[in-house]
């Protein structure tokens, strides 16, 4: 990754990525003051804003236009080519503000940081903007979110509020959340129905261009546009797994092998007590099947090959790679591709090495050389363990062609 480009470690420095894990990852939040209006140009600025637009006419992105709060009417829902550049400027010059979902579907210059906090927190990523003008003081409720999220102050300044933490951690993949999250709304609900005024702050403090922010999920907060101060802030959120995923993840492995994981639940139990009676022992039985069962390695492994399967390519000019094949040799280095993950397999003879969307099947023979690639990220080809040279040169030129390595860029 390049020196200009940010970098899950440009995003949090000074503060190192071991003391963020260890202090402030789902703890607390972070407030990392710079003195450097320039620090996010590279990834965007409000020049950019338009930019966005023009080019992602067809995006499926969700867009709102959000009126100044002494405004009666509400705010407009529509996609980004639903309206003409035009009345999105005039919208803007009279006070409302913008808040774009997934800008970094339409824009490269995201894909460094996107690519490196999925590595670094096995994890989906995604990048809303949110735009207010000059005057525009435009704030929400206190409430917490669901997400974990790094604010990134890319212009103008924010005031932001924070409160006393409620139900921490909470989700959004639990199915039955409303029905099973009674503390979730002791905590949080009345803190976001409640008068801002009489609510006790923890903390209080002003993003300036170039500051960031990151807010663990559940912790409440709101953030005013402060008078006189446009704002242009990016709010990265991250998606990982939770326990309970991979716990989910364990009983459809054990439903696999066993028939009775995968039964219904007896019929008209809704509203039929005696189809109730027996469900309680059946229950029980089925725990006592999944602690006997469950396996953590296979669970592991189908987690980590679906989550594989679903990681794109980076965009970042491998078709250059392929005009350059003809240069490698025994002495080149290669490198993993940007922040790629790969998984090696085993299984009736053959070795099959898996990254992004794609995988590559070879004879079992190359298990070593296939393992080393993974464990690895720089090498020189012939380091590749176990091989002749020729086919070194071989499966080296083949993982550059599928996309998984590339040739090291000259210094």
């Amino acid at each position: 990754m390049a020196d200009t480009e940010l970098s899950f470690e440009r995003l949090i420095a000074p503060i190192d990525t071991e003391t963020f894990l260890s202090e402030y990852w789902e703890k607390k939040h972070l407030v990392v003051r710079r003195d450097d209006p320039s620090y996010y140009d590279s990834v965007f600025t409000i020049a950019d804003v338009d930019r966005w637009l023009s080019q992602a006419k067809n995006a499926q992105s969700d867009m709102a236009i959000f009126p100044p709060p002494d405004r009666k009417h509400e705010g407009r829902y529509l996609k980004p080519g639903q309206a003409s550049m035009q009345d999105l400027y005039r919208a803007f010059d009279s006070g409302n503000s913008i808040a774009i979902e997934d800008i970094q579907e339409y824009w490269p210059p995201l894909a460094p940081l996107v690519n490196s906090l999925s590595h670094s927190f096995s994890a989906r990523v995604k990048v809303n903007l949110y735009f207010t003008p000059a005057g525009g003081v435009q704030g929400v409720h206190i409430h917490p979110d669901v997400l974990d999220v790094f604010a990134v102050q890319v212009d103008g300044a924010k005031d932001w509020y924070i409160y006393e933490p409620g139900y921490m951690l909470p989700t959004q993949n639990i199915q039955y959340w409303n029905q099973l999250s009674d503390r979730y709304q002791e905590t949080s609900v009345p803190l976001m129905n409640a008068n801002q005024d009489e609510v006790p702050t923890t903390d209080e403090f002003r993003l300036e261009k170039g500051d960031l922010l990151f807010l663990p999920r559940g912790l409440p907060h709101r953030a005013v546009t402060p008078a006189g101060s446009p704002s242009l802030h990016l709010a990265v959120q991250i998606k990982p797994l939770y326990w309970i995923d991979f716990v989910k993840a364990a009983a459809e492995a054990v439903s696999v092998d066993h028939e009775e994981m995968r039964g219904s639940l007896p019929a008209g139990f809704l509203s039929n007590a005696a189809a109730r009676e027996g469900m309680a022992e059946t229950f029980q039985s089925l725990l006592n099947l999944l602690g006997a069962e469950v396996s953590f390695e296979r669970t592991l492994n189908a987690v980590m090959e679906k989550m594989i399967a679903t990681t794109a390519f980076p965009p970042d000019g491998h078709f250059q790679q392929l005009t350059e094949l003809s240069k490698l040799d025994l002495d080149s280095t290669v490198e993993r591709r940007g922040d790629l993950t790969c998984l090696v397999k085993s299984s009736n003879g053959h070795v099959s090495i898996h990254f992004a969307s794609a995988s590559m099947q070879l004879p079992d023979r190359a298990i070593t050389a296939l393992e080393f690639v993974r464990d690895n990220e720089r090498f020189q080809v012939r380091d590749l363990p176990t091989l002749e040279d020729k086919a070194k040169i071989v499966l080296a030129r083949r993982l550059i062609r599928d996309g998984l390595l590339r040739l090291q860029a000259e210094s």
